[in-house]
């Protein structure tokens, strides 16, 4: 038996709302439909795994893993 609460309800909701409206707003800049399998849901992202590397301006994304530099923000 699965138990909601008022609290996971509110997180549930406030975690997916954002992510669809951002997903049809961004559809000028991105002939590719949106997998919302492939978003950022938590704060860190940390279950991020999509391939798009760009922004919509069209610049790069600094990598993870590059250690030159700046920090990451």
């Amino acid at each position: 038996m699965i138990v909601l609460t008022i609290f996971s309800f509110q997180c549930i909701r406030f975690l997916l709302i954002p992510i669809s409206i951002n997903a049809h707003q961004n559809d000028k800049h991105n002939d590719m439909r949106t997998n919302l399998n492939e978003c950022k849901v938590s704060q860190m992202g940390s279950e991020y795994r999509g391939k798009i590397h760009t922004t919509a301006s069209g610049i790069r994304c600094k990598s993870w893993h590059d250690e030159s530099s700046s920090m990451h923000q």
